[in-house]
């Protein structure tokens, strides 16, 4: 498909980017996800690609929102903007999409803002599912304990 070729492509594919934003506007969902996709590794160092990634955080279809939010990731910190939604989408009834939250939270909240939500990604390791819970104890393993955690036990 010409969205992976283009991903293989990375920076030097910008010139798709308009056809990649029309793309994420499509009625098909798989051309919407193909899209995210290419976007994310073509544009990941321009801001103003957050935003059309972020809309698709609600799309009706669980692999677009997933995509979105693994889209956003590539980002780093440029997308701070959907850490919002981002922490709402760990409510998501579909795994892939906790997944994708939390490895956004890893990839884009520096120590500090990972502080403000570790406490949500420690209810993430009891998830009923049992990849979601090891994604969650992984992105915790990542990260610098609270200073309550690190004080020694007497």
């Amino acid at each position: 498909m010409t969205a992976l070729l283009l991903m293989e492509l990375g920076p030097y594919a910008k010139p798709a980017l308009p056809a990649l934003l029309e793309g994420m506007q499509s009625t098909n969902y798989r051309v919407r996800h193909h899209a995210v996709m290419a976007l994310s590794k073509i544009g990941f160092e321009s801001p103003e690609y957050v935003s059309p990634l972020q809309q698709l955080i609600s799309d009706p279809e669980y692999l677009v929102r997933s995509q979105a939010l693994n889209g956003l990731a590539e980002f780093g910190p440029l997308a701070i903007t959907a850490l919002p939604q981002a922490r709402e989408s760990l409510k998501d009834t579909y795994n892939l999409v906790r997944i994708a939250a939390l490895a956004f939270f890893e990839k884009v909240l520096s120590d500090e803002e990972f502080a403000a939500i570790r406490d949500e990604v420690v209810r993430a390791t009891q998830d009923s599912d049992s990849l979601v819970s090891q994604v969650a104890q992984s992105v915790l393993s990542n990260r610098p304990r609270g200073k309550s955690e690190n004080a020694p036990s007497r």
